[in-house]
Formats: structure tokens, sequence, C-alpha cells
């Protein structure tokens, strides 16, 4: 099983690293406006975060030829109905330039998102004037004569730029001391002062779907079989069913890859009668030792997770690392030694446990299904790796887990075995936003 295991891992590295190197033939359909006003309908790549700011690369088919388009040259341009860029002259480290900033909300008054400077990420438009939002942070270091941590304070300046241009709207003011310096809040503000000022005449004509770029939660479950291998002998155990179930957290990663996405989980499941035997045959005798182990784990994976492409149906692959906490284990084994006099020696144990701590790595090949913008079901086949040890009780309140490589001789060892576990798993769930 082990062998296949690692197989598994490298073939979804290699997908990831060709499909990440591959991200600009992530064309999607979309659309151009020159700067003449034309519309051009065709593929536009989805770069990524930071591609998708500096230039767009288009082509009218599948098969023609693309032809990248930089700021100055271009309008606009739109990504199906996801993302929205325009061209437009800011200022980026002191300097003006063209580059194209993603449209948050589009309407008599519009919001731009241009993330190369956190302090100076959002701008305003209203009456074709430009409104840089600015939330610059001073840095307060403690007196040379007192101990301290450096304070991080925030100037907000934005709340006054906001208080200017909503000057005409007396229900909006008290709003503005609370506005965050983020795209659901200042989208809120710009709604809330449109219906204020305009009751007859709110114009948007696009605004941003920010459940795209959320966070999820859900709930897993599933099925999986697993057989314990000792490193020392290469012996292993009978093949182990176990049912784990779980909570789980992923939130994309559009600042690397659009398609990228990290997951957290926390499971629990139960591994119970662990059994497996084997023989050591020296000059003079015979042991056969046989053996039964039982446990319960939470386990707390984290994961890369990437997704070939984002439609209704996406399948993904994903590698990550698992970190599991032990409970309430025991370890017991019997040994029955036969000499060539014939005699023969008895000798069971039962002060044995599991460190409470084991790690190891996991990949899985997965499928998800949008059944609505907010709720999604997914199913993901895992193979899964970890190891742990066997020691005396007596010895456990002195053990650490990278001793256990450093004390390996014949004769004194602060554990008694080092196992692998090897998974193979069938997990099904449900995501919401």
């Amino acid at each position: 099983m082990h062998k296949i295991f690692y197989r598994f891992i490298f073939i979804i590295l290699g997908l990831i690293y060709s499909e990440i190197m591959d991200a600009q033939l992530n064309y999607k359909e979309g659309i151009i406006i020159t700067n003449e006003g034309d519309s051009i309908k065709g593929l536009v790549n989805d770069g990524g975060f930071d591609k998708n700011y500096r230039y767009c690369l288009f082509k009218e088919n599948s098969r023609s030829k693309a032809t990248k388009y930089y700021p100055h040259e271009l309008k606009a341009y739109k990504i199906n109905e996801e993302k929205y860029y325009v061209s437009k002259e800011v200022e980026v480290n002191n300097i003006n330039r063209y580059t194209f900033v993603e449209v948050l909300l589009d309407g008599n008054i519009s919001l731009y998102y241009y993330p190369a400077m956190k302090d100076l990420s959002y701008f305003l438009e209203k009456n074709d004037k430009l409104f840089c939002l600015k939330n610059l942070k001073i840095d307060i270091y403690p007196s040379r004569y007192v101990y301290g941590p450096v304070i991080i304070i925030e100037t907000k300046e934005y709340i006054d730029t906001l208080r200017t241009i909503f000057h005409d709207s007396k229900a909006v003011k008290s709003y503005i001391g609370q506005v965050q310096y983020n795209h659901e809040s200042l989208i809120a503000i710009i709604r809330k002062y449109l219906i204020d000022t305009d009751t007859n005449d709110v114009k948007i004509f696009y605004q941003k779907n920010m459940r795209l770029s959320k966070s999820s939660v859900g709930l897993i479950a599933g099925t999986q079989v697993s057989q314990m291998k000792f490193t020392e002998n290469k012996t292993t155990s009978n093949v182990v069913r176990s049912y784990p179930v779980g909570l789980i957290y992923s939130h994309p990663l559009p600042i690397f890859n659009e398609k990228l996405c990290f997951q957290a989980e926390l499971i629990y499941y139960k591994l119970s009668s662990y059994e497996g035997a084997y023989n050591i045959i020296n000059t003079d005798s015979m042991t056969h030792i046989s053996y039964k182990s039982n446990y319960n784990v939470v386990s707390i994976p984290f994961m890369l997770k990437y997704y070939f492409f984002k439609k209704k149906l996406s399948p993904s692959v994903g590698i990550g690392k698992e970190s599991g906490f032990i409970i309430n284990s025991d370890f017991n084994y019997s040994s029955i030694t036969y000499y060539h006099d014939k005699t023969i020696s008895d000798l069971k144990r039962d002060d044995y446990l599991l460190y409470n701590f084991q790690k190891g790595w996991f990949a899985d090949i997965g499928l998800d299904y949008k059944i609505s913008s907010r709720f999604t079901i997914f199913t993901n086949i895992r193979l899964q790796s970890n190891q742990n040890l066997i020691i005396p009780y007596k010895n456990f309140n002195h053990y650490t887990f990278n001793s256990a490589y450093k004390i390996d001789t014949k004769y004194d060892k602060t554990y008694e075995y080092l196992f692998k576990n090897y998974f193979v798993g069938l997990y099904f769930g449900i995501k919401f936003r």
C-alpha cells in the first residue's frame, strides 16, 4: 500500500505544478472594450491575481492567436460576469500611470480596487473625478527607556474623504465612521448613499459577486481502510475499516492563483482491532509474536487544493499535512519462544501505549458539484500515510517525538516500535458560504 501512496503523491504534485505553470491558458468567455468604445466578444485569459492588473490576454476564438493589451491600449475588459477591469490613471509609488483596476461597483458612483499598495487600494469615482481612499499606517515605537511592542495606528484618512464626497446625505453621515477598509463595507456605504440621494435614478450597472471569493465551511464524512506497518521488521497488520466524520474550512487564494485554495479540517475517527503476527528466528530459537491495538484519533489536516476549472462540476487535486492527537490508546502483545531443547517461554505485555501525537502526509483527488451560489456538495478519494510510536508507559512522560530517532540502540531506546499507517478513504460532504 505504501508504494501506491508515494506514486499517488508524485502524480498529484506533477498535476498541480503543470497546471499552475500553464495558468496563462486559463481562457474564459469575455469581452474587451477598445479606446474607441467598440466591444469585441471572445476569450479572455484569467491569469490570476497579479496578471489581470498588468495586461489583458485576448483572442477572438480558441483557434486564433492571442493578443496582449496593456492598460493604455484598452478602455476595459470583462471575464464572464465574474470580473470586470477598467483602465485608470492612478498614483503608484508616487508616479501616475495607467493600470487596470478591478471594478467592485459600477454606477452613478463607482468603486475600484488596486492591490499593489495595501494602504492605497481603493478608488472612488464620482462625476468623472477619481478619489483615492487612503488608510496609511503609522508605526509608533516605544521610548528608548521603556520596553514595549511597536504600536501600529491606522490613520483612516478614507473616512474624511467619504465625509467630503457624501456631504449632501444626512442619512449616510452617521454611518461613515463605522466604515471598514474592505470590499463589503465600502460597497455598502456607496449603495446607501445612492439610495438616499438618487431615489428616482439609482443606477448600478455592475456589482462584484463577493461570494465567489468568500470562505466556505462544511461537513465531511466517509469510510476508509488502513493498515499498520512496522518499520523495523517490515511486518503488516490486518486491514481495518473506520468511519471519519468532521468539519472543513476552505478559503480561496487568488493572490497566488484563482484556482488554488487552502483547506483545513477537524476529523475524528476510531481505529479498532489492528491485529498482526510475525516470527523471529534465531540460531537456537524461534519466537512467535502477536499483537493487537486500538485507539481514537482527532485529526487536523491542512491542504492546498487546486481546481482544474471552476464551473458547476469542478474536479480537483490536493496535497496536505496531517497532525493527529491519539486518545485512549492501548497496545497488547504476546510472544511464545520455542527453543531447540523443546522448552517454551511465554510472555504477555499490556503496559504499552501509542504516543499521543502522530503526523503524516496525504493526497486526494476530488469532484465538487455546485448546487447554488451558496451550497456545494463534494466527494474525494484520499491516500494518507502517518507515523507514530509504541512506547512503554513508564517512558511516556519523558518522551519527545524527535528523540526517537536519536535514541535507537539495540539495548537502550525510548520507544519500542516505530510504525506507519496507510489509509485509503472515500469522503463525502457539503460546503456552504
